[in-house]
């Protein structure tokens, strides 16, 4: 393959993924879902964490299904509703024991975090995306990092701790304003995916 097929394969990727709002779609739902769970310290509001974080993800492919009917483009791929599934099973298998004995709330919070970085680290990867892969393995590094640094944050046992903790709590905050930046950056991306279009 020549450099100039390869610069109009890259084009034509650009503006196809421009056109599928593939960029901004999952930062602008990913970012509201962090901050929404940050803010209630992952409480049930509206939904326990367990149904929101995999609703997040099907809410992405309802929405680029939307898309692909208004404007004919569309992701094609049922990516979306296999990365729902894959983020209910891995958060509800973070739940049983022994991982609910040895973690903490806040550990449990980073390790979700991290699932769903995880989980749009793939999906970035299987878009070509290096952009949308770059944000998630930073979101990655951000559930790892709460995770070890709250290792000695109240009891063990996620089912002993009995109350959630502050909102204030740091690692709250720092979900809370991570939840911020990914959607104030897709509202970016998207503006600039309809100046493409």
């Amino acid at each position: 393959m020549t450099d100039t097929t390869a610069q109009r394969l890259e084009t034509l990727r650009v503006n196809v993924r421009a056109a599928q709002h593939a960029r901004s779609l999952p930062l602008v739902v990913v970012g509201a879902l962090l901050l929404n769970y940050g803010v209630s310290s992952f409480g049930p509001q509206p939904v326990a964490w367990r149904f929101g974080a995999p609703l997040a993800f099907v809410l992405v492919w309802a929405l680029a299904k939307l898309n692909e009917a208004r404007v004919g483009v569309g992701v094609g791929r049922f990516d979306y509703l296999f990365a729902a599934g894959f983020v209910f099973t891995a958060v509800n298998i973070s739940l049983l024991r022994p991982f609910s004995s040895w973690l903490n709330l806040f550990q449990l919070e980073g390790v979700w975090v991290a699932i769903v970085a995880v989980t749009l680290l793939v999906l970035a990867t299987a878009g070509r995306d290096p952009v949308l892969r770059a944000i998630a393995f930073a979101l990655l590094v951000l559930g790892v990092v709460i995770t070890a640094a709250t290792y000695n944050s109240g009891v063990a046992g996620f089912y002993r701790i009995g109350t959630l903790p502050s909102p204030s709590a740091w690692p709250n905050q720092v979900i809370s304003i991570a939840g911020v930046v990914l959607a104030v950056t897709g509202f970016v991306f998207y503006r600039r995916e309809r100046g493409r279009l």
